[in-house]
């Protein structure tokens, strides 16, 4: 009904900018989304990641390697040698643990926050929201995909997980890599600047985005690793 109006995020949606002709006119003040953009959010996902990769090491450290491949093995024998004393083996399955643990969290964190951003685009979610989404995720997803090598004898064990995984996995990759994509359109490379309020929408406008190569090159950067590695 045209008399009601609507208030999303301290947006009146009916005065939400124009962005048919490929520009953001009237923008809206940026408003702080500490749901997103908060301290404690950056840093929680920083932390996981972190705390993700401690856990791979020691376990690829305690974990007996059954690699045929030389490299692996005149590795892991380096740093066996660097430490000297290393754990008993019998704490690999603890350590395993804790990386599943790890890995779990930040597939379920990654996929949380980009369906939740996906969602408030609609309601008038800035650019500068948008871009810190698809980075964090994108952050995440690459850290997860690095758990899933240490987790390969689990998987094997456990097939009917593993399928489950692909699948969550595969959805997040998708929607992970539209999201980046939409991140390349020239016309708000450098969305810190002047136009960082503009909505998100603006550049989910396919007949109106904007590809240049040397402007979109992060862009492509990370869509090629997250495919890759995928």
């Amino acid at each position: 009904m045209r008399g009601v109006e609507t208030i999303v995020m301290g947006y009146n949606l009916s005065d939400l900018p124009d962005c048919s002709n490929g520009t953001a006119i009237n923008l809206l003040e940026l408003e702080p989304n500490p749901d997103i953009s908060g301290i404690g959010v950056v840093i929680g996902f920083v932390a996981t990641a972190w705390a993700s990769l401690i856990a791979m090491v020691f376990h690829y450290v305690v974990t007996r390697q059954e690699s045929n491949n030389m490299l692996d093995i005149s590795i892991h024998k380096a740093i066996q040698k660097i430490l000297r004393k290393v754990p008993p083996y019998e704490w690999a399955s603890v350590s395993e643990t804790v990386v599943l643990a790890m890995s779990d969290q930040l597939l379920v964190t990654g996929l949380a926050f980009i369906i939740s951003g996906y969602f408030q685009i609609q309601y008038g979610l800035s650019i500068y929201h948008w871009q810190l989404i698809t980075k964090l995720v994108w952050f995440s997803s690459i850290t997860h995909i690095a758990t899933l090598m240490c987790l390969e004898q689990y998987f094997q064990k456990h097939r009917y997980i593993w399928y489950a995984r692909l699948i969550l996995m595969a959805g997040l990759v998708v929607m992970l890599a539209v999201g980046i994509a939409s991140t390349g359109d020239s016309r708000f490379i450098g969305t810190f600047g002047y136009i960082a309020q503009a909505p998100a929408r603006c550049i989910f406008d396919i007949h109106n985005y904007s590809f240049n190569w040397q402007e979109s090159c992060t862009m492509l950067i990370s869509e090629i690793m997250l495919i890759v590695l995928f």
